[in-house]
């Protein structure tokens, strides 16, 4: 969201009463003006396999892990959400356990809950599935997993899971 957006009816005008019009983006009228600095407008779960500066093969890791930071100042509490890669070893350490998995697509696994600096992170941590040598996406020889179909499956459904509210504490409103 840019600096000055007004959203996709902000130029339509309205002759009804606290219904938006040039003046009064449709956002401002649904929600009331923008936040002011330490409230949240929007609680988004971004949910990504890689967020620099913690695993990066490509762009992906820079776009994802830049957002939380340039989203703030416009009302968005961004959480990431990752797999457990070896990587991520360090940062989960101290995590807090939010949800438990005994059986997600066949392995045991746990919803980690953490930071990096000031922003939230969550982990999917499956040791099974991620805590191998190599990338995030194959060995050492650069060759693909036979089973990141499995892998990401079970991470995409544990990313529904705190998106749709499964997850008790957890309340987004959009998936990223």
């Amino acid at each position: 969201i840019g600096e000055g957006w007004r959203g996709p009816t902000a130029n339509v005008p309205s002759a009804i009463e606290g219904v938006p019009s040039a003046e009064a983006p449709l956002h401002h009228a649904m929600h009331g003006p923008p936040p002011r600095a330490g409230e949240d407008l929007m609680r988004v779960l971004s949910v990504a396999s890689e967020a620099y500066p913690i695993i990066k093969t490509g762009g992906l890791a820079d776009v994802v892990g830049a957002l939380p930071a340039a989203l703030a100042p416009h009302g968005v509490a961004l959480t990431t959400f990752l797999p457990g890669y070896p990587a991520l070893a360090a940062v989960t350490k101290r995590a807090k356990v939010v949800h438990r998995y005994t059986d997600l697509l066949g392995t045991e696994a746990r919803i980690l809950k953490t930071k990096i600096g000031d922003h939230p992170l969550l982990v999917l941590d499956a040791p099974a599935l991620f805590a191998r040598g190599g990338g995030p996406y194959g060995d050492a020889t650069g060759a693909d997993w036979p089973d990141n179909w499995r892998r990401f499956a079970a991470f995409s459904r544990a990313a529904a899971d705190l998106a749709s509210g499964a997850v008790p504490g957890y309340d987004f409103d959009i998936l990223h």
